[in-house]
This record gives structure tokens, sequence and C-alpha cells, in this order.
């Protein structure tokens, strides 16, 4: 029985006492009134006269009796009330037994329920360790993804710095190679038109050869009229001398004749040197202009192969730029996707933790129904509680093996783990 229904039973048992002997004292009270007075009114007349017949005070002979009915009235008050002390008193005794039993109990039940909180404190600590420990490894793999996630921001921020410059060395590339095309376009246009322009040339050349030879056909025309005319003026001459007088004007008109016959010889040796310097000059200049003609045509030959060259050259670079750029961003993307691989793998704490906390939960839920339920308030509990506990130990043994295992399997992978 509980301490808290014996100590009612006592003070019930006080208070039914006092109720008795309050009743007890009235009802003798009242009941040795009645017989006093009974008395006294019966006894008056005759104690008056047997006190007149023995010669005593009447007044003496009612106090002695009046004495005599209260030392009685009052005995037997005592005698009841000690009677009634005797059953209360064995009451008060028996419900004192009872509260020394239920006392017993009592400390018996508050040591298993001291030994219970105290096995309650141990496993509060065990339990806060395991909080700790989550908590230290909630940190350290935030730290761990801040850290990770910084190192993939400057990859990040380095890769596309590369990408940047690369992307400005390929406009450069570019434009260098788009110069080199339009060189080799005009090259090609020059080319193309050079055939034409040498015929040109050629043919405008071979015309005023052409006119030049005949020129000279004229000049030799007139060093032959010239040579003619000569001989004509010779003929003259003499068939004036053999006039005599009568020829001596036609002498003088075949001398003027032939000065001018000579004259014209003159001037066309004069016109035939003239000739032939120019056709030399021609000659000479036609000569000239083939030879820087095929100077410029092998300049512009030497150009067009250098700007091949260099047109291959910047091919060569291109290639081996965007062979260098494809190379780089492969690495650096190998190298996101491990970190990113590597942030998943981290992320799993959320999952770790939460598992912990709910492991934590569980045991907390059962040792909250163990000390509420009615047959785990003896002590049974301390037991029950134990037995819970090595059940929250070893289950969180087998999920920390279970964790480990899965770890050391998959070191090659990802840190990608399911709990």
């Amino acid at each position: 029985m509980a301490i808290r229904t014996q100590r009612p039973e006592v003070i019930t048992a006080s208070l039914a006492q006092a109720r008795g002997l309050r009743r007890t004292m009235a009802l003798l009270t009242l009941v040795g009134t009645l017989v006093l007075s009974a008395l006294v009114y019966e006894t008056h007349d005759w104690i008056e006269v047997e006190a007149r017949a023995l010669g005593a005070n009447p007044a003496l002979i009612h106090a002695l009796l009046v004495g005599g009915a209260l030392l009685v009235t009052n005995l037997v008050a005592g005698l009841v009330f000690f009677h009634l002390n005797v059953q209360t008193t064995g009451s008060i005794g028996l419900a004192c037994d009872t509260f020394a039993n239920a006392l017993d109990q009592a400390e018996t039940l508050q040591e298993a329920n001291a030994e219970a909180v105290k096995l309650m404190g141990t496993q509060d600590l065990a339990l806060g360790e395991r909080i700790a420990d989550a908590v230290s490894e909630t940190e350290s793999s935030t730290l761990t993804v801040i850290e990770r996630t910084t190192q993939l921001n400057q990859a990040a921020t380095h890769l596309l710095d590369y990408l940047n410059n690369s992307t400005l060395s390929a406009e450069n590339m570019e434009s260098d190679i788009e110069q080199r095309v339009d060189d080799i376009g005009q090259i090609a246009a020059f080319v193309q038109d050079l055939p034409s322009r040498i015929q040109t040339d050629i043919a405008a050349i071979q015309s005023v050869l052409d006119d030049i030879h005949q020129l000279e056909g004229l000049a030799t025309s007139i060093k032959q009229i010239g040579k003619q005319t000569n001989l004509l003026a010779l003929n003259a001459a003499i068939e004036a001398a053999r006039a005599g007088e009568a020829g001596r004007g036609f002498a003088v008109v075949a001398g003027e004749v032939r000065a001018l016959a000579d004259h014209s010889a003159k001037a066309a040796d004069t016109i035939e040197a003239g000739l032939n310097r120019a056709l030399d000059a021609v000659k000479h200049n036609l000569q000239l202009s083939l030879l820087d003609g095929s100077s410029e045509q092998l300049e512009q030959a030497t150009d067009a192969v250098e700007s091949i060259q260099r047109l291959r050259d910047n091919y060569e670079d291109m290639r081996q730029f965007y062979k260098t750029l494809f190379s780089v961003v492969t690495h650096h993307n190998t190298g996101l996707a491990n970190q990113i691989a590597d942030i998943l793998g981290l992320l799993q704490y959320q999952d770790v933790v939460g598992q912990r906390l709910g492991r934590v939960r569980s045991a907390l839920e059962q040792r909250a129904d163990l000390i509420s339920a009615e047959e785990a308030t003896g002590t049974a509990l301390p037991g029950a509680l134990q037995e819970a506990f090595e059940r929250y130990l070893l289950d969180e043994s087998n999920h920390a093996r279970l964790a480990d295992d899965t770890q050391t399997e998959g070191s090659d992978a990802p840190r990608i783990e399911l709990f």
C-alpha cells in the first residue's frame, strides 16, 4: 500500500479516537449530571431526616453524596475512556505497522528509483556524447563542404579565366588568319589578272614595234628617194654641163636638187638612227618590264608562299591551341566532377545525423514508456532501463559497423552511402 494511503488512515484513526472520547465524555457527563440530579432530588428529604436522626449536618451529607456520585461517574468515564483508548491504540498500532511497512517499501522503491535515476543520468551522458558526435560530424562536414565549395569556385573561376584568355587568343588568331586569307585572295586576284595584263602590255608593245618598223621602212624609202634624186641631179648637172650656157640655170636647179637629196638622205639617216634608238629603247624597256614583272611575280609568289606557310602555322597553332584547350577543360571538368562527387558524399551527414537523432529519440521514447508503465514502477525499472540502453548501444554499434564496411567496400567510388 502506498504511503499516501497510509497517512490518511493514521489521521482518520486519530480523529476517530478524539471524536469517540468527546462523545463518551459528553455522554458520561450528561448521564452523571442526570443521575446526580435525580439522586439529590430523590434523597433530599431522606438525607435531612437521617442526618437529624444521626445528629449530622445535612449539607455535609449532601456534599459527600455529590462527591461520591462524581467519583463514580469519573471512574466509569475513565474505564470507558481506557477501553476506547485501548481500541484506538490498537488501530493506531496497526496503522503504524502498515505505515512502517509502507515506509520500508517506499525506501526500497526510493533506492530503485535512485538507481534508475543514476542509470538515466548515465544514459543521458551517453546520449549526449552521441549527440555531440553528431554535432561534431555535422560541423566537420559543413566546414569540409564549405572548403570543397570554395575550391570548386576557385577551379571554376580559373577555368573561366582560361576560357576568356583562350577566347581572346582565338580571336587574335582568327583575325590573323583572316588577314592571311585576304592577302592570299589579293595575290590570287593579281595572279589571275596577270596573264591578261601581260598579254595587253605585250600587244601594245608589239603594236609600237610594228609602227616603228613601218617608220623604219619609210626612212629607207626616203633614203632611196634621196639616192635616186641625187642620181637624177647628177645626170642633170652632166646634161647642163654639156648644154653650156643654155643649161647653166638647169645646172643650178640640179645642184639645189642634189643638195636637197643629200639633206633628205641625212634626214633619213637621222630618222633611221632615231627609230633604231627608239626601237632599242622599246626592246630594252620591254625586257626590263618583263624582268621587273618576273621579279614582282616572284616576290608576289614568295609572299604567297610565306602567307600560306603562315596560314599553315596559324592552323597548326590553332589546332594545338584547341587541343590544349580541350585537355585543360577536360582536366578541370574531371576535377569539378570529383569535387562535386565528394561534396555529394559529404552532404549525407544530414541523413547520418537524422538517423542518429532518430535512434536517440527512439531510446528516449522507450525509456519514457518504461517509466510511465505501471509494472515498471517497482524494483524492475532499473533492469528494464539497462536492457533498453543496451539495445540502443547494440543498435548504434551495428549501424557504425555497417557504415565502416560500406565505406571500405566503396573506397574507389564517390563517398555516397545509404545507412
